[in-house]
């Protein structure tokens, strides 16, 4: 009887899968796709756009044609783009080297530049458009693919960084453009005009439907809907999992917009004073949020810690908060004491020595629309691109029945809670501007919201402004 010796068996069998033929290798890569997703892949237009739903699969047919791109020519200048760096290394880095793995391809992965050299002289580069050097990096390199992922957040930023850095660097190789996303209410964005109007464009659709990798799909739309309490007729759930583009109806309590409230990854954070704002909740969640802001020297406030979980023990948020209270040293913290929340909060300053103080909570419809003005000119940004408070921005909704007068109970909005807190005590609206003319826009808001029942009394103006010069 001969017996095998499994290790050098397994390290034979190795060898042979990594010496493939390149037809091999695309041939097994583009094996592992659904139709709608191969139709995309093997699109050989200079420009292709696809609109898709939630779970569809986008994403992996797009890295699936980065890996069988330089796989099958040597040479090869891929890139990869998503709003941000971390969110390129999130969505599609990871899942590249599981690819190249998976077929026995052979590469160098470069963590701190995200870039994967291929054998072969290939290249695929993973970014973020926030970087100021994208334009300047994209110009120089003769790229025979671009893909630009999460699209339905650019606007006229895209346009520009297409036709001018982009479009040119296709002449010598004949390179190939993918833009791909989730249809937005934006309907004035350059992807809504490549996924409908544009003639250069190729347009593809599908959605989590034609996702033969979902099982019941049908019940995993019903598990959906009732988890975030929507409708068929959500036009959230419209956008995001039926992938069909409805306009947004100004239904949104926060005026975020993803490209332009994410600070760029070099923002100096030198001579801030930070705000630390907590939410109280146990079924709920606790969240705490804290804020970087300094108005002698910026009108920028940044967010640059998030933290939120349900069912802790107020012992562990505690240890949170004084972590927090210790790592960053705020001049002011600040914590919803509705409620319960005032025997939590002076059980948190007896046990932590954490001196927290009620937040402002009165006339909050006013405050958040002074806040969505920061949003709106890109004052108020977040510097660790954390997706948690940006998913609370994104989803936030009023109720259907309250005409704008109170948040869907059904949408998560500790952390939005949290940093309406901290920004009330930054005062940084004030930055650059008198009391005579600030007076009259806190008056308007607040007279906005007089519909409004909380028993607090009303932080006066003399108050805000008194705090203003304490600074």
């Amino acid at each position: 009887m001969i017996k095998i010796n499994k290790k050098l068996l397994e390290k034979e069998m190795s060898k042979r899968k990594l010496d493939r033929p390149a037809e091999d290798v695309v041939a097994a890569l583009k094996g592992q796709l659904f139709k709608q997703q191969l139709a995309f892949v093997e699109d050989k237009s200079e420009y292709s756009a696809a609109s898709c739903s939630r779970q569809a699969g986008k994403t992996y047919s797009i890295i699936v044609d980065m890996v069988s791109t330089v796989v099958a020519r040597p040479d090869r200048n891929v890139a990869y783009l998503a709003l941000t760096r971390k969110s390129a290394k999130a969505i599609a880095w990871r899942e590249t080297k599981r690819q190249c793995k998976r077929h026995g391809i052979r590469a160098k992965f470069n963590e701190a530049e995200l870039v994967i050299y291929f054998e072969n002289g290939s290249i695929i580069q993973f970014g973020g458009a926030n970087e100021s050097s994208i334009g300047e990096t994209l110009r120089g390199v003769p790229w025979d693919l671009v893909v630009i992922d999460e699209a339905a957040s650019f606007r006229g930023h895209i346009k520009q960084m297409i036709e001018e850095c982009i479009a040119p660097s296709f002449i010598t190789r004949k390179g190939r453009l993918r833009i791909i996303g989730t249809p937005s209410p934006d309907f004035g964005s350059y992807f809504y005009e490549a996924v409908h109007s544009a003639p250069e464009f190729t347009k593809h659709h599908w959605t989590s439907r034609d996702n033969p990798f979902i099982e019941d799909v049908e019940d995993f739309l019903k598990k959906t809907r009732r988890k975030k309490g929507w409708s068929e007729d959500n036009p959230i759930y419209l956008r995001e999992y039926e992938g069909k583009w409805i306009k947004g109806d100004g239904n949104n309590v926060y005026s975020y917009n993803a490209l332009r409230n994410q600070a760029s990854p070099d923002t100096s954070m030198e001579g801030l004073l930070y705000i630390l704002g907590a939410d109280l909740g146990f079924n709920d969640s606790n969240a705490a949020v804290v804020l970087a802001y300094n108005p002698e020297k910026t009108r920028h406030i940044y967010v640059v810690e998030q933290f939120k979980r349900s069912r802790m023990l107020l012992s562990e948020f505690g240890c949170i908060l004084q972590g927090l209270v210790d790592k960053y040293k705020p001049v002011r913290a600040v914590c919803d004491e509705g409620g319960l929340g005032k025997a939590i909060a002076e059980d948190l300053n007896t046990r932590f020595s954490l001196c927290l103080t009620p937040a402002q909570k009165t006339k909050k419809l006013g405050f958040i629309e002074l806040l969505n003005s920061d949003l709106t000119e890109g004052y108020l940004q977040i510097i660790n691109e954390e997706n948690g408070l940006a998913e609370e921005w994104s989803s936030l909704v009023w109720d259907e029945k309250s005409k704008k007068q109170r948040e869907d109970p059904s949408c998560e909005n500790h952390l939005a809670d949290a940093t309406l807190y901290a920004w009330r005590e930054c005062v940084g609206y004030l930055f650059g501007q008198t009391e005579e003319e600030v007076a009259p826009i806190v008056k308007r808001f607040a007279m906005a919201s007089a519909t409004e029942t909380e028993d607090d009394d009303y932080v006066s103006e003399s108050r805000m402004f008194a705090e203003w010069d304490s600074w």
